[in-house]
């Protein structure tokens, strides 16, 4: 029994030092209001479920679990949780109120330009992956849980059905049945797996398949033999709507929205990567499609669904820590021949293990050099392209790019934070040999976001270095990267 009247909620009304002011948004399940607090000058809003006779239980199971979540996450791609209150005296979330608004009036212009959708893609896809990364899974990704700041930065909202690995599930204990929202429920969660990012990757690509379409995938399914439907039928490919939109973005769509979580993107972070890539998306017979598939494909597709079941992973973490981004960054010049031999040796060992890894081969161009013109930087391109091809890794897990760089420490650096990438190789010369090596490793090791290994061909006595297969190599781990 809640010891507040809520029928005493309003404007002015006070509770636990804050004051509620206009409300922001009545939703069915709660109500947003703008509130302040003395000594408090950022912008707030209060979040209150609502309690009404009928309404489903998930609802406040959901405002309680929103309530654990929310305090664990942090970054500009979540509100900033302020404050909550007790369940007995009355439930609600102060947050950051988000200067910007929902993409959820985007459905009412359909279909979008390939530029924003591009944009708006690698947004989320940023934030999802930067969600994922804190042990959470949003599992309730849609145009009215996705808000843009004025800088063009995504916030995710709405935790009411997420899963967090450090937070008891109370929604799969109380619920045996899909929770989600119908168009953008991914096949996995049908079946009560609630702990896999790639789930939130399903329902990006329902979004940008319905953005630039105008029409979603599997319509608006009721009931579970209508959510089922998409295990087997194939929506109509997003060129058959619009010719003029290229393959690579057909490709990366119907990759989303793939029925198997292993055959579509691992992370957010190898999303963003080819929507800025572009071009250089691998494609597959999925760019290719035209039209609908024949009724005989899609009979097989329902025999097959009938026995299909989704893989259990045992973490969210598991998910991220499987399909690392690792860039590792090639030095081209002559004295480092048998360097870059070495270092092949330990990328191919670290694939080994890694077996869902892609890989981005990163060399920093000299300005000067690059300044020489096309020539120059298409040779040293060749050069890397040359390197990588060693790995025989398929198209699609490998990445070579080559920028121009003042500075080479700093390139690698920015590039892994600006790419999500969760582990750099880099190989020092035998002359940069002692525990902080030369100038651009050393520079690495204390900047990089991410786990480090270093390759050398020689140790200076009194240093514990790892050897791994006949080759000196230290490896350093951060916190919250596989791994590490």
């Amino acid at each position: 029994m809640l010891s507040v009247d809520l029928r005493r909620i309003g404007p002015d009304f006070q509770i636990d030092g804050f004051r509620l002011h206009e409300k922001l948004y009545d939703g069915g399940m709660a109500t947003l209001w703008r509130v302040t607090r003395d000594g408090t000058t950022m912008p707030m809003a209060m979040k209150i479920p609502t309690f009404e006779r009928g309404d489903p239980v998930s609802s406040l199971v959901g405002f309680e679990v929103e309530q654990m979540i929310m305090p664990l996450l942090e970054g500009p791609h979540v509100p900033r949780f302020i404050s909550n209150g007790a369940i007995d005296k009355l439930p609600y979330i102060v947050m950051e109120k988000i200067e910007g608004h929902d993409i959820l009036s985007l459905l009412d212009r359909t279909p979008m330009s390939l530029d924003e959708m591009v944009d708006l893609g690698s947004a989320i896809a940023t934030a999802l992956h930067d969600l994922h990364r804190q042990r959470a899974v949003h599992l309730d990704i849609k145009p009215s849980n996705i808000m843009r700041r004025p800088d063009g930065r995504v916030v995710l909202v709405d935790f009411g059905l997420a899963c967090h690995e450090d937070v008891p599930d109370l929604l799969n204990d109380h619920f045996q049945v899909p929770l989600g929202t119908a168009p953008y429920l991914a096949p996995e969660q049908i079946f009560g797996i609630r702990n896999d990012p790639r789930s939130d990757l399903y329902a990006l690509g329902v979004l940008l398949y319905t953005l630039a379409t105008g029409e979603r995938p599997f319509g608006y399914p009721k009931g579970r033999f209508g959510l089922r439907r998409r295990l087997w039928c194939q929506p109509p490919p997003p060129r058959w709507f619009r010719p003029e939109l290229p393959t690579w973005f057909q490709e990366i769509v119907l990759r989303l929205i793939e029925v198997d979580p292993n055959a579509r993107y691992q992370t957010g972070g190898q999303l963003a990567l080819d929507l800025e890539l572009k071009e250089a998306v691998p494609l597959t017979e999925r760019a290719e499609r035209t039209g609908r598939p024949g009724f005989l494909e899609d009979a097989k597709r329902w025999y097959r669904s009938w026995s299909w079941m989704p893989h259990r992973r045992s973490g969210i973490v598991d998910a991220l820590a499987s399909a690392p981004l690792i860039l590792v960054a090639v030095d081209l010049s002559p004295a480092s021949r048998e360097l870059n031999l070495q270092l092949e040796r330990i990328v191919r060992r670290v694939l080994h293990t890694e077996p869902l890894a892609r890989v981005v081969c990163f060399n920093a161009m000299e300005a000067t050099v690059h300044q020489d013109g096309q020539g120059a930087y298409y040779k040293r391109f060749v050069e890397l392209k040359a390197w990588s091809l060693r790995l025989k890794l398929a198209a699609n897990r490998l990445i070579c790019i080559v920028v121009p760089a003042e500075d080479p420490a700093e390139a690698i650096i920015d590039y892994a934070a600006s790419h999500h990438v969760d582990h750099i190789l880099i190989g020092v010369s035998a002359s940069e040999v002692s525990y902080r090596p030369g100038p651009v490793a050393g520079r690495i090791i204390d900047g990089a976001p991410c786990n480090v290994t270093i390759v050398r061909s020689g140790v200076r006595p009194g240093h514990s270095i790892t050897t791994v297969e006949g080759t000196a190599c230290a490896r350093l781990e951060k916190p919250g990267f596989p791994g590490g």
